[in-house]
């Protein structure tokens, strides 16, 4: 399945990946359980889908079905807030990044919302952002965070206890 934020509608719509036919969506207008409010970023990993709801200041974590499973975020200004929340991935581990753009940081997160760490600040040097949007991290823990208005990707490595 292919999953895609649908801002606009404040859903998730589902498509089938090979053919592009519709599958089914989650998700309407609102701050509740389930609800979004400009739904942003969005990650899978295991059995669970990661959604970033922008101006609800949130992640709430979903069923592959979309059944819903958890919440946490709130907005705030210091470490373990989310003002600007935009894109997402999650490590083999289970910790959370999210980029947030009016901190021009990344924050480590579990899914009860402890905050771990945070990376970076405002500015166009190393670990420095501007803007940061999109996030991956790739099967190796490489994580790549989207620097939109330095116009880079930034590529960081998350080394895990092991």
């Amino acid at each position: 399945w292919l999953y895609i934020s649908d801002s606009k509608k404040h859903a998730i719509r589902v498509y089938n990946a090979t053919t592009g036919a519709f599958q089914f969506e989650f998700g309407r207008p609102g701050d509740k359980e389930g609800q979004f409010n400009r739904p942003a970023g969005i990650a899978i990993q295991g059995n669970k889908i990661y959604v970033v709801d922008q101006m609800n200041f949130r992640v709430q974590i979903f069923s592959l079905t979309g059944d819903f499973y958890k919440m946490f975020g709130e907005p705030g200004s210091g470490a373990g807030y989310l003002f600007r929340p935009k894109g997402i991935g999650v490590s083999k581990e289970g910790f959370i990044f999210i980029t947030d753009a009016e901190f021009h940081n990344f924050q480590i997160f579990d899914e009860d919302g402890n905050v771990y760490l945070f990376i970076g600040q405002l500015g166009n040097g190393p670990g420095e952002f501007s803007l940061p949007a999109g996030l991956c991290i790739d099967l190796n823990n490489n994580i790549y965070v989207v620097d939109q208005l330095n116009s880079r990707v930034k590529k960081f490595k998350f080394l895990s206890g092991d």
